[in-house]
């Protein structure tokens, strides 16, 4: 099997709703490092973005394991945190 990895830098969202989507799906094994089958995710820590005048947090995700999986991974992901503007 072919492993990968990804990182998405994720804006919007606070750090802790990335962390209880993933610890619903696998084991913490360190702070911010969660492990399920065949996959693992390092979510970074959170930190302030200035965009023009508005500043939002935003933090590095990481996911790595065996390419099928990771790609199925991420697009659970983006559905989950998935935002529109309005």
């Amino acid at each position: 099997m072919v492993k990968k990895e990804i990182r998405l830098l994720r804006r919007g969202v606070p750090r802790q709703e990335y962390l209880d989507y993933f610890l619903a799906l696998g084991k913490e094994v360190e702070p911010g490092r969660i492990v399920g089958p065949d996959w693992e995710v390092v979510v970074g820590e959170e930190r302030e973005a200035k965009i023009l005048t508005c500043t939002i947090e935003e933090a590095e995700v990481i996911f790595r394991g065996e390419e099928d999986v990771v790609n199925e991974l991420i697009n659970d992901f983006r559905l989950k945190f998935l935002r529109a503007g309005g």
